[in-house]
């Protein structure tokens, strides 16, 4: 007896290794609900292994959720609000971390907001995408901070009235699809994309609106369909009018734009 007992040990210890070092994910036993349950399902994560966590209820949270750096975590929001209750970010990722299938939000504390829905810091990676019949939400000051790697697959980046995406130096940030728009602002806010690192837009739509020069020298000169786009117009890359300008280097950032087109 006793020795199946060591062998059943072994095989678990076994397991748990090729799962951590396979790439294969594993899921927390249940939807989680409550802030400590899900800071604990994080910490709980085996580092380097894909760690699916569920949200099985709205979750306000007290403090920002930390994603450590070593941790692979799909946070999968199955169609819940993930928030916090005081004007810090909601969330800052310092290893892998992938967004998916519901709202994370920042207070809306109006122009002086401070919390990001997610800040992505330096060496980490962000992923933001949805599955079919979800839609993933990521608004707060900005919907991403980013010093890392983001990549934005679907799925809508907003800002309340600043930057929907906000790039560090040296930050490389995609967009493959999805929005980003920031619809409101006023003395030079409200772009869609401020950046001082590199940025590479290959589809998606990009908004930029606001008065008193909102997006005039910043997300609104992103692109141009036949004519810089205007406050309240939006620009479709499907339409084959997605291009940069001299404005990108000159006038929206201190990084490098690229502008690809497929079809």
């Amino acid at each position: 007896m006793k020795k199946a007992h060591m062998w059943a040990a072994k095989l678990v210890a076994i397991v748990m290794l090729v799962t951590a070092f396979a790439g294969i994910s594993v899921f927390a036993d249940t939807p989680v609900a409550a802030e400590g349950d899900l800071v604990q399902a994080v910490a709980a994560a085996t580092d380097g292994a894909e760690t699916v966590i569920q949200l099985g209820d709205n979750i306000t949270l007290t403090n920002t959720l930390s994603v450590p750096a070593g941790k692979n975590i799909v946070l999968d929001l199955n169609g819940h609000t993930l928030t916090v209750a005081s004007d810090i970010d909601v969330i800052d990722n310092s290893g892998t971390l992938t967004v998916k299938n519901g709202t994370v939000a920042a207070p809306d504390k109006g122009s002086g907001t401070q919390g990001m829905a997610v800040d992505n810091l330096a060496g980490a990676t962000l992923t933001v995408t949805q599955d079919e019949s979800f839609a993933t939400k990521l608004i707060g000051r900005s919907g991403i901070q980013n010093a890392g790697t983001a990549v934005v697959e679907n799925g809508t980046v907003e800002s309340y009235n600043r930057n929907a995406i906000y790039t560090d130096t040296g930050s490389e940030t995609v967009i493959n699809g999805g929005t980003v728009t920031s619809p409101s602002g006023s003395s030079g806010m409200g772009r869609a994309i401020s950046a001082n690192g590199n940025v590479t837009i290959t589809g998606g739509t990009i908004y930029a609106g606001g008065t008193s020069g909102a997006g005039d020298a910043y997300g609104r000169r992103i692109c141009k369909c036949n004519r810089h786009v205007r406050p309240g117009k939006t620009c479709d890359p499907s339409r084959r009018e997605f291009h940069g300008d001299r404005y990108v280097r000159n006038r929206l950032c201190r990084g490098k734009f690229q502008f690809r087109q497929y079809g």
